[in-house]
């Protein structure tokens, strides 16, 4: 049959390629792949952000602290001694730990929960006569964590009697 070939050959040189020579039936071309064109009003759909780096344990640098600016580096680094050290730990079910401060330097653990949404991050926690809700921005995730409070009164704890 002349019809499908003489299709194929209209189809190869509308996009430009050398048309098969006469001998060349179309099990002999190699197929095209089918691809749907691109919608070109169509923005990509964005990501959402990954937890990956977050998912560690974390431990607060005090020297690189610049105003509300906290920096948390992994606690696999070295920071020398401190009388006490912010740490958080967050776990992929949403879960988490984080060391609260006593008076009496008998700082301890404590289970948290955290959520993330955007660049907003959620710590929730109570443990000995404390509770707090507390809200950050995250400012800079990789290998150090960024964070800044969200507003001032986010930030609260509240002595439980």
């Amino acid at each position: 049959m002349r019809t499908p070939t003489l299709l194929l050959l209209l189809a190869l040189a509308a996009c430009g390629s050398a048309p098969p020579s006469e001998s060349t039936t179309a099990s002999e071309t190699p197929a095209e792949p089918e691809t749907e064109p691109a919608e070109l009003d169509e923005a990509p759909a964005e990501e959402p952000p990954s937890e990956g780096p977050l998912l560690r344990a974390w431990h607060e640098d005090q020297s690189r602290r610049s105003g509300s600016l906290r920096v948390f580096v992994p606690v696999e680094q070295d920071l020398g001694p401190s009388r006490f050290r912010q740490m958080w730990r967050f776990d992929a079910d949403g879960q988490g730990r984080v060391n609260v401060l006593s008076p009496n330097d008998a700082h301890f653990e404590v289970p948290a929960t955290w959520e993330r949404s955007g660049d907003e991050l959620t710590l929730r926690w109570s443990g000995g006569s404390q509770v707090a809700f507390e809200r950050f921005r995250i400012v800079r995730l990789d290998d150090e964590l960024h964070v800044e409070p969200c507003r001032a009164h986010d930030a609260t704890r509240v002595r439980v009697l």
